[in-house]
């Protein structure tokens, strides 16, 4: 029997909070057997969230911890991944979504547990925010390698699961790589693969909640393609894809550190790749093409046609200017 344990970090969230517990419980599973525990940690909420958890736990495994701290949104899932159980696989929540009912069984399908792994999958967006741009989170990560989960953006807390081994590296990090890192789930899809290795499902098995006043989707709804990358080329921090490349380059050296202070072994081609990237990251080292071109093509690797040479520009004008040393 698989143990699953699932780990929430919940602040007011009392209006969803109970279909996203009710879609955890209702999982299913057609040739592999399971058991979900769920682990919440709140952090202060001022609504009705707590009392909505203590009522389901009247049903359902569920351990809710109070420790009146606010710690906020990162935090609060390294301190959750610090209290976690012994378990085979461990996922994400928000408190606010949807999972699909085949969604445990399909992530566990997929695991190896013979190495640190991840497993993530594409999302549907929903919600009652007007013009979205995308139905679904990822494009396409079918050819994905550990190089581009290093440097740009593709796991999403919400949609990913990691194994016991994966779970204790993320314990094990350094704290100055946990501070140096601004979300918990950014730090796992870059760490994980890195030592260990991962799989991504193009299914769509987590229906991703958006709400209105939500501050990415007002600015993507009420603002021109050209207006937003203007945005960006006047401050790259402003830019959430650019800022995000910028804070990746800026941790390398931190997870270059903790791999060694935990005498993590990883194999010497990705050790050569990590410490290229690294010297690009430095600007004395800007001027050496052969990082440039290997940098920009795999950051850019997703993107087509004016997205590549925006985005080019974007993050080589945010290096120019010192950007990552204040991250």
């Amino acid at each position: 029997m698989n143990k699953v344990q699932v780990l929430m970090s919940t602040y007011n969230g009392a209006t969803y909070i109970g279909e996203q517990i009710e879609s955890i419980f209702n999982q299913k599973g057609k040739g592999i057997n399971f058991d979900i525990s769920l682990l919440v940690r709140d952090d202060g909420s001022s609504d009705e969230t707590v009392e909505i958890v203590n009522y389901y736990s009247n049903f359902y495994p569920i351990k809710i911890v109070k420790d009146g701290a606010s710690l906020g949104f990162k935090s609060s899932f390294f301190k959750l991944i610090e209290l976690s159980e012994h378990a085979d696989f461990y996922f994400f929540s928000d408190q606010d979504d949807i999972w699909k009912e085949n969604k445990v069984e399909s992530f566990i399908d997929f695991f190896e547990t013979n190495i640190p792994y991840l497993v993530f999958s594409d999302l549907e967006l929903f919600g009652n925010e007007k013009g979205s741009l995308y139905k679904r989170m990822k494009i396409d990560n079918s050819f994905l390698t550990y190089k581009h989960l290093l440097l740009s953006d593709r796991v999403t807390g919400a949609s990913s699961a990691i194994n016991y081994k994966a779970i204790e590296i993320i314990k094990d990090s350094s704290l100055s790589l946990k501070e140096k890192i601004d979300y918990h789930d950014k730090l796992i899809g870059m760490l994980i693969p890195f030592v260990g290795g991962f799989s991504y499902i193009s299914d769509q098995l987590t229906k991703y909640r958006r709400h209105s006043n939500n501050v990415t989707i007002k600015l993507v709804n009420s603002t021109t393609w050209m207006q937003r990358r203007l945005v960006a080329l006047r401050n790259p921090s402003d830019a959430p894809t650019i800022h995000s490349i910028i804070v990746k380059l800026a941790t390398l050296v931190e997870i270059k550190n903790s791999l060694e202070n935990t005498k993590i072994e990883v194999n010497k081609e990705k050790m050569d790749f990590l410490n290229r990237m690294i010297k690009f990251s430095k600007r004395n080292y800007i001027g050496q093409i052969i990082f440039s071109f290997e940098f920009f093509n795999i950051v850019t690797s997703q993107r087509t046609g004016k997205n590549v040479v925006v985005t080019k520009l974007g993050v080589f004008y945010a290096l120019l200017r010192g950007t990552f040393l204040a991250k």
